[in-house]
């Protein structure tokens, strides 16, 4: 394999994109975010088209994998669908979960609706992908149809009761509308049709797999080779990744460490040679273009594996042969062999095979070669002749050659001496003999070189599996290093979390310190607010007694009722996420995720961060978004990673601001949102005039169950030590 070849950690170009090789271009990335806003719209109906090869299929997963649909949807996934309406239902039943059992298709279709109100019970919406929809039958696009109508007891306006979305060829849309559909509506935004890549989309793609693999793009693929890819693959991404993954294989095998465009061109005619089809397509490649006749400047000769001929002499040697036909001297010979007739052009050089092959047929055409030389000279040598036949001298022969000698013609093959130099007139034995020695030590000398070159084979695979084992040991090293870093960086998490609520209980303790300041400046040392413990009034200083005052300030009869948060409602949660995808002012948005987080949802306490970090819409506070980010650690690795990037810089209370958003009331719930920097107090009174309760808090936002009596109808904010805000009232829902 050509991984460990060119330093790469991964094969780049496999069948699917490895963990965060996924690339995107510009108007995909505008198809994905048109159709995941339209999912979120409650479409009933999206639909995927594409030619094959342009990317249907991770088009699909991604969509299914991205974070924002999944706190939304509750996905079900299924491809090439086949069968009647009730099989697509026992699908539909398998994918999300349920047993479907054998039942006739009208209690399967109940069953299918119960599973679907169970998913949105629990806070999701059922969504189902289908991918090579083309292929679903008339009953199954009628029996989509019924199970994505409006279910029983619906309320106007709620939608329909499964969002579906199809992917699949062009001719998908025509089938749809054959099918007639009486409820799956399809919209504009809700479709989108999959393009081939442009030149310069093709080699940001290869460098975006190559970078994603440990590689260097630009060191594998010169600008020659990245325009012949795009040329030959029309842009679509899967005959991409199997020109490029072929080519490296083949540089592999040549010891090329980058590829140009000649070298593409090479390897794309090997396989056009070979009948080796690229990939299925509806329409035809378009033609290679042609090799120029030219190496270009710098490139490597790539040379063509020709037999060995035979010793010059031992050729001129050879007497002629009875069954041989003149040759003209006007006949040319190819390089393989084959005789051209006159006048015609020279025969094309033999394609080039790789460099193994190249080596055992330059071996095995010269052990050919000679074996053939041998073969001639003995069958010259003993030519069959029955006793007093002499051999006709006038028989055709190869051009340029002597006679036959006259005692060849005249002496029988009983007659001819057995062994050369014993009997006059055996010359001629003695050369075929000489000569066939010598065809034979070269046969026995290129066999000598053939095990060579078989040893040196053996040695070099023995040396890729020591090398493929020590990789793997390497391999697992690093996991094992890896997994102890994930071990540390939990633990330092954890150290992090219990830090910060440390941090937390500080904050609090230094504002119940400020109320008992504030208690004992007062005199009124037995009732504190937020302890479990009162406090002696200090003694007084010796000297003039003061004198009494008229009329003593009067002391509040109880102190301000310490809250606690209410319950996450998550059905609140993702109808302010939603609400706040969907909103364009960015004011809006902020008070949106607010309540969202304290509802629950994290992902909205994570982007609440980001809008604290930022100033979107809000003022910039880095001291809030590290409160926010440190909500939605738990379950969003981003904001654990945001915490790491953000400065040290403590609360500082002298510093503190706050400024009222929004509030609402409903359902014996308060749900407040202001703006600024903390430690905060939330106060509230049933009237403007001292604080009935309040509730400590570092974050934004709260979410309190405040008392039957009194009704709580006015609020405002503490920031730190600075003075409170102004009484707001709190809005009904």
């Amino acid at each position: 394999m050509y991984v460990a070849f060119f330093g790469l950690a991964h094969r780049p170009f496999g069948p699917a994109p490895c963990q965060g090789s996924l690339h995107w271009t510009d108007p995909h990335w505008h198809d994905f975010e048109r159709l995941r806003l339209a999912l979120i719209d409650g479409a009933p109906l999206a639909l995927v088209l594409g030619r094959p090869g342009t990317g249907k299929t991770t088009f699909l997963r991604a969509l299914l994998r991205d974070e924002t649909l999944t706190d939304i949807f509750r996905p079900a996934f299924h491809t090439n669908p086949t069968g009647d309406g009730p099989t697509l239902l026992r699908w539909i039943l398998s994918a999300f979960g349920a047993e479907a059992g054998a039942a006739d298709p009208d209690r399967l279709l109940a069953r299918v609706g119960t599973v679907l109100d169970e998913i949105r019970a629990a806070g999701r919406l059922p969504l189902l992908a289908i991918d090579e929809a083309q292929g679903l039958s008339a009953a199954g696009l009628q029996m989509l149809d019924r199970v994505a109508g409006p279910r029983q007891g619906a309320r106007q306006g709620e939608g329909a009761a499964l969002q579906i979305v199809l992917a699949g060829l062009p001719d998908l849309e025509p089938h749809l509308e054959q099918s007639h559909p009486s409820r799956l509506g399809l919209s504009r935004d809700s479709m989108v049709r999959l393009q081939p890549m442009t030149a310069a989309e093709t080699a940001d793609y290869i460098r975006s797999r190559i970078v994603a693999a440990g590689g260097d793009a630009d060191a594998l693929f010169d600008a020659g080779a990245l325009a012949l890819i795009h040329d030959q693959a029309h842009g679509l991404p899967r005959l991409v990744n199997t020109i490029c993954d072929r080519s490296l294989n083949a540089a592999f095998g040549a010891g090329r460490p980058r590829l140009d465009g000649a070298f593409i061109r090479e390897v794309l005619a090997e396989w056009q040679d070979s009948g080796d089809a690229l990939c299925l397509l509806e329409c035809p490649a378009a033609s290679l273009p042609r090799a120029p006749q030219t190496a270009p400047p710098g490139a490597r000769p790539r040379p063509v594996a020709q037999p060995t001929p035979p010793d010059a002499a031992a050729v001129a040697s050879i007497p002629p042969s009875p069954i041989s036909e003149p040759l003209s001297a006007s006949s040319s010979v190819s390089v393989s062999g084959a005789v051209s007739a006159p006048g015609s052009p020279p025969a094309p050089p033999p394609h080039p095979r790789p460099r193994g092959r190249r080596l055992l047929a330059a071996s095995t055409g010269a052990g050919l070669g000679l074996a053939a030389v041998f073969v001639g000279g003995a069958l010259i040598v003993g030519l069959p002749s029955g006793p007093g036949t002499p051999i006709d001298a006038t028989s055709p022969r190869l051009a340029g050659a002597g006679a036959v000698p006259e005692s060849r013609r005249a002496a029988p093959l009983s007659d001819r001496p057995q062994a050369a130099g014993t009997v006059p007139g055996a010359g001629s034995t003695e050369t075929g003999s000489t000569e066939a020695g010598s065809a034979a030590e070269r046969l026995a000398r290129t066999r000598t070189r053939i095990e060579v070159a078989e040893t040196r084979l053996a040695d070099t695979l023995s040396e890729l599996d020591r090398l493929a084992a020590r990789l793997r040991d390497a391999t697992q090293e690093t996991g094992a290093a890896e997994a102890r870093r994930d071990a540390a960086r939990d633990a330092a998490h954890r150290a992090e979390a219990d830090f910060a609520q440390l941090q937390d209980r500080i904050a609090e303790a230094e504002l119940r310190l400020d109320a008992l300041d504030r208690r004992l400046a007062e005199g009124d040392a037995d009732r504190l607010t937020g302890l479990q413990a009162t406090a002696a009034p200090p003694a007084p200083k010796p000297g003039p007694k003061p004198r009494p005052d008229p009329a003593p300030a009067p002391v509040p009869a109880t102190s301000p009722l310490e809250l606690d948060a209410a319950p996450a409602d998550p059905r609140v949660a993702q109808r302010q996420y939603r609400h706040a995808l969907g909103s364009t002012d960015p004011l809006d948005i902020a008070i949106a995720y607010s309540r969202a987080a304290v509802n629950g949802q994290s992902r909205a306490a994570y982007y609440l961060g980001q809008i604290y970090e930022v100033g979107d819409g809000v003022e910039r506070d880095i001291d809030t978004a590290r409160q926010w980010y440190r909500v939605a650690a738990g379950e969003v690795a981003a904001a654990q990673v945001r915490l790491e990037d953000l400065p040290e810089a403590p609360a500082d209370p002298d510093r503190a601001t706050a400024r009222p958003l929004a509030s609402s009331r409903s359902d014996g719930v308060i749900e407040l949102v202001w703006q600024g920097s903390g430690p905060f107090v939330v106060e509230l009174a049933a009237e403007p005039g001292p604080p009935a309760a309040r509730f400590a808090t570092a974050l934004t936002a709260a979410r309190l169950t405040p008392p039957a009596r009194p009704s709580l109808l006015w609020w405002r904010i503490r920031a730190g030590r600075s003075a409170p805000t102004d009484w707001q009232s709190i809005d009904p829902r």
